[in-house]
């Protein structure tokens, strides 16, 4: 195996096992977070990535993402995405609730850099609260950058373009299933 390729296995590794100690409770994360944003009537659901929503996930991500399963929570139409995020040494995880197509709530859920703390502090989550996808999946908002934090700062961008990405796969998959198949992207 190619160095290159240790390198993104161990990456990918270390998100899937990230992934997991945290919704296995590897700290009081999860649980904070989903009573805060969706209260204690959260159903835990699974997406599965067919190749085209993949492939759409990839280039949001600008490259590589680890999971082609992604767990989600839900409370009537309010959805709750754990997501991993890659800093300049390590992987990070956030949280954002969706509601109506848009942010309601981010959070930075663990951080480990040396740089660029400054993304977990709520004045600059503030700037996703009600941010939307455009047709072009941007942002419909620009987001401030943070001096010494680039990489985490474009990282979370792209997870807060994913979450809503992924509720709006999330609620074409459940149209489909009720027979209200909706072809718009």
């Amino acid at each position: 195996m190619r160095s290159k390729d240790t390198v993104k296995a161990i990456i990918r590794l270390y998100c899937v096992l990230g992934s997991l100690a945290v919704v296995a409770g590897g700290g009081e994360l999860l649980p904070d977070f989903f009573n805060d944003a969706l209260g204690t009537n959260a159903v835990r659901h699974e997406l599965v990535l067919d190749e085209a929503t993949n492939t759409e996930v990839l280039r949001i991500m600008g490259g590589n993402y680890p999971e082609t399963r992604i767990a989600y929570w839900q409370v009537d139409a309010s959805t709750a995405w754990i997501l991993q995020g890659r800093g300049r040494t390590g992987v990070f995880t956030s949280g954002f609730v969706v509601s109506d197509g848009r942010i309601a709530d981010c959070s930075v859920l663990e951080y480990h850099e040396s740089y660029g703390k400054a993304i977990k502090s709520k004045r600059f989550l503030r700037q996703f609260q009600k941010a939307g996808l455009r047709d072009d999946r941007q942002l419909d908002r620009r987001i401030d950058g943070v001096t010494g934090a680039t990489i985490s700062v474009k990282s979370i961008t792209n997870l807060a373009r994913l979450a809503l990405f992924l509720d709006q796969i999330r609620l074409r998959m459940s149209d489909a299933s009720a027979g209200r198949v909706n072809d718009e992207r």
